[in-house]
């Protein structure tokens, strides 16, 4: 039988002992969150924790809802149970009590949305109980054990970007957020959009990743020491996460974008780590570049449910 425990300090034994993306640690929680805005569902079968089920909750325009929190793509149900060995009706009954029993302990707010990670491929019984669902993608490139092949399988634009980029730049690490932040601020006024992150954040990100060795930051640098681009790569033990990249005026014709995806992508083989996630866009244009680096796109579950049924009704 499924049991169900609510408590942080359970969660911390767990996240000690247990395989979690990086956007499930309880330190990424607390920075996007906010120590008091995150909250977390347990499922055990017997002593054994099964799965996961950390969510935010936020006030907005005065109605409690439980949201994404800002740069995390995945959150939400993560399996951590062995299940490989059960025969495939055990498999997915004991799934099935799992999902039941998380969602009858979310908080009845009036709305709650979730990203799921990839792993999670079955939102059914999430549908039985009122959920609606969209599909969205990332794009994944999942075996770095031989970089040389990756590199090899990419587009010829890309192989020749590369190679133009390298004649003019330098790629480094930075770890000063006044080097990082003035990037990210011109880039998100040439690209006429913002992601809504203050400096605050910003420093608190880069100081996270960097003092507990879960990311670091590319730039990729002229021989003038002007910056062109810079990439934020947070990592876990399985997968590194593409997950800021911003350029300046100069990178529009050196290949720095370019540049820098292939760094990242070394890097991450370098920490013999064999997954590299572009947190893809459901944008062409930017798919369109992803598939030429040879990542496929994989889909994943947003799922959303409103309190009251004429809502669901109306935004389905």
């Amino acid at each position: 039988m499924i049991q169900i425990s609510k408590d942080k300090a359970d969660y911390d034994a767990i996240v000690n002992t247990h395989y979690l993306p990086i956007f499930y640690q309880p330190a990424w929680l607390d920075l996007v969150c906010g120590q008091s805005h995150w909250e977390v569902i347990l499922a055990f079968w017997g002593n054994d924790p099964v799965a996961v089920f950390p969510y935010y909750t936020v006030n907005k325009y005065g109605i409690k809802q439980i949201r994404m929190p800002p740069l995390t793509p995945y959150l939400g149900l993560f399996l951590i149970g062995h299940f490989d060995g059960l025969k495939t009706h055990t498999q997915l009954s004991t799934k099935k009590q799992i999902y039941k029993k998380v969602t009858e302990n979310l908080p009845d707010v009036f709305y709650r949305t979730f990203s799921f990670h990839y792993q999670i491929v079955n939102w059914q019984p999430f549908y039985w109980e009122g959920f609606k669902q969209t599909t969205l993608y990332t794009s994944i490139l999942s075996d770095l054990s031989d970089v040389d092949a990756v590199f090899q399988n990419f587009s010829r634009n890309v192989r020749r970007n590369i190679r133009k980029a390298e004649n003019t730049l330098v790629v480094s690490t930075l770890t000063s957020p006044d080097k990082i932040i003035p990037v990210i601020r011109e880039s998100e006024k040439s690209r006429g959009f913002s992601m809504q992150l203050s400096d605050d954040f910003l420093e608190k990100l880069i100081s996270l990743l960097t003092t507990r060795g879960w990311g670091t930051v590319f730039a990729a640098i002229d021989h003038e020491d002007i910056i062109h681009s810079i990439a934020v790569l947070p990592w876990d033990q399985k997968s590194s996460y593409y997950l800021i990249n911003a350029n300046t005026r100069e990178a529009e014709n050196s290949g720095a974008g370019f540049l820098l995806t292939w760094e990242a992508i070394k890097h991450t083989s370098e920490q013999s780590i064999n997954t590299f996630d572009f947190c893809g866009s459901m944008l062409e244009s930017i798919q369109d570049v992803r598939i030429q680096f040879g990542a496929q796109p994989v889909a994943r579950s947003k799922i959303f449910k409103f309190k009251y049924r004429l809502f669901n009704v109306l935004r389905y």
